[in-house]
C-alpha cells in the first residue's frame, strides 16, 4: 500500500496524486473553479455540495463524493472573494495576537491555531473544531491580560 502511493506521489501524475490524496486534487480544483466562476458572493453558506454536484453532474441531493476537504476552498465557493477575505484576517488576527505575547501558555494557543489551520488545508472543519473557537478565546484572554 505504502509503496502504490509512493510511486503515484513520485511519479508526478495527476491522476496518481489525485487517486493517492483519495480524490482531494480533484475536489479543490473544482471547488477552486467554482469560486472562480463565483467570485462576487458564492454559491451560499452550506452550498458547496450542491454546487459541485451540479457543476459535476452527480446523482443525488447532496451526494458524499462532493464533500469539500479544505476550508479556505470551502470559504472562497460558498462565500466568495469577501468570505475569503474574512476568512485571512481571522487567521491574521488571530494567528498573530498569541504568538506574539511574552508568555509561554499564549504562544502555545498560537501554534495550537497554525497547527489547526493547517489541517484544514486536509479536512474541512476549521469552524466546526470547538478547539478552533476555545483557543481564539484565550488568544483574546492573554491580550487583554498583556495590556492590563
Amino acid at each position: 500500500m505504502t509503496n502504490g502511493i509512493r510511486s503515484a506521489v513520485l511519479g508526478h501524475s495527476r491522476v496518481g496524486l489525485n487517486h493517492a490524496s483519495s480524490d482531494r486534487y480533484r475536489l479543490v480544483k473544482n471547488g477552486i473553479q467554482i469560486a472562480i466562476a463565483h467570485p462576487a458572493g458564492g454559491v451560499g453558506v452550506g452550498a458547496f455540495k450542491h454546487a459541485y454536484a451540479q457543476r459535476l453532474h452527480l446523482k443525488g441531493q447532496e451526494p458524499k463524493s462532493a464533500a469539500s476537504h479544505d476550508t479556505p476552498v470551502t470559504v472562497a465557493a460558498e462565500t466568495g472573494l469577501p468570505g475569503l477575505l474574512l476568512l485571512a484576517w481571522l487567521c491574521v488576527v488571530g494567528f498573530s495576537v498569541p504568538l506574539r505575547l511574552r508568555s509561554s501558555a499564549s504562544r502555545i494557543v498560537g501554534v495550537a491555531l497554525v497547527a489547526i489551520a493547517v489541517h484544514s488545508l486536509f479536512y474541512n472543519a476549521f469552524f466546526e473544531d470547538p478547539m478552533v473557537w476555545g483557543l481564539l478565546g484565550l488568544a483574546g484572554v492573554f491580550a487583554r491580560e498583556q495590556e492590563a
